[in-house]
């Protein structure tokens, strides 16, 4: 639609056009009878650029005031009908009513007329101020929407950077270079690890466009992610689990628990000399799905750090459960905590 229909700023002059036409076409028969149409003329257009003139400065108002409430908004019409009531005393019903007929003063200063126009006033910037508190909550509606479409393409975008990061030329070379060099010692070995890296890939294709999952299913390809990072790490990764068996068919976003592991991981144990320990916890608390990802090491970002990827996380969750999921990530004793609270169905 058109924005001149739509802004209230713009349709302040409609407003106070159509409403005064209403008006004046009621007193129509009175203005002909008394045969001072040119007065009437005067006056209407005076009304108009006075109310248009106060009526902006109630929008200006308004718009720097945006949470104020009803009782309030009624207050301040209230005090701006009063104020243009006033104002058309000084600019038309003193000075012009003398070009015209005296008498038209004395019909003008009664207190009914006076009461009429500060009622017509006030009723006109009421009807004006349902219009603005509509026109901004259709806006407030369309900014949360369109921030929903953006926290959208931000959730494929996290799944899309968690797919490459499974598929990525580097990781398949060091993956495939480990299992080669796996197969002269433990064939056995080497194949379940071929597996394992199918099973993962398989997961990354076919999982990475779904907004939930269960968690065993999680599991279950973080599983696979570990044991291809011992083949790299070996002793230098300790990994352990524990993992309360009611939170294992709650549905939760899919890759969330990897881009965890694999963080720790890459930014945690690949960073310690001796290399440290990984453990994945979850568990039901206050009514709450906890998992916890708990790595040696401390918190640091460098030019390939997975900082877009962890607020990715945050962004998935505000997009599926609102403000309802919280995540964090702490360092606590040469330990990084990070810490997932999911909403139970």
């Amino acid at each position: 639609m058109n924005e001149k229909f739509t802004n209230p700023k713009k349709l302040i002059p409609v407003v106070w056009i159509i409403l005064l036409c209403v008006v004046y076409f009621g007193k129509m028969q009175n203005i002909i009878e008394r045969g001072h149409i040119s007065y009437f003329v005067a006056e209407y257009v005076i009304w108009f650029f006075v109310g248009s003139f106060f009526t902006s400065i109630l929008y200006l108002y308004f718009e720097k005031n945006t949470e104020i409430n009803f009782l309030k908004s009624l207050m301040v019409i209230i005090i701006f009908s009063f104020l243009i009531t006033i104002t058309l005393w000084l600019l038309l019903y003193f000075p012009l009513t003398y070009l015209w007929d005296s008498s038209l003063w004395f019909e003008s200063f009664t207190v009914s007329v006076v009461m009429m126009t500060f009622y017509t006033s006030g009723f006109i910037l009421l009807f004006w101020l349902l219009f603005y508190k509509n026109f901004v909550t259709v806006k407030k509606s369309n900014k949360l929407f369109q921030e929903k479409l953006i926290l959208e393409a931000n959730l494929r975008e996290a799944q899309l950077n968690s797919l490459k990061g499974q598929i990525n030329p580097h990781f398949m070379f060091n993956t495939l270079n480990n299992i080669r060099g796996l197969m002269r010692e433990d064939v056995e070995r080497s194949r379940r690890m071929l597996t394992s890296l199918s099973e993962n890939l398989r997961y990354s294709l076919t999982k990475s466009n779904a907004d939930s999952i269960a968690l065993e299913d999680e599991l279950e390809v973080v599983e696979n992610y570990i044991d291809l990072a011992k083949i790299q790490y070996e002793d230098r990764l300790q990994f352990d689990t524990d993992i309360d068996q009611k939170t294992l068919l709650i549905n939760i976003p899919p890759m969330i628990i990897q881009m965890l592991v694999e963080n720790s991981i890459k930014h945690g144990i690949a960073k310690l000399k001796n290399g440290g320990f990984v453990k994945l916890s979850s568990k039901i608390n206050a009514g709450l799905l906890e998992i916890k990802v708990v790595n040696s090491g401390s918190i640091s970002y460098s030019e390939n750090s997975t900082e877009l990827g962890l607020e990715n996380i945050k962004k998935r969750l505000k997009l599926l459960y609102n403000d309802k999921a919280t995540f964090s990530l702490n360092e606590s004793e040469n330990t990084v905590v990070a810490t997932i609270q999911i909403p139970m169905p």
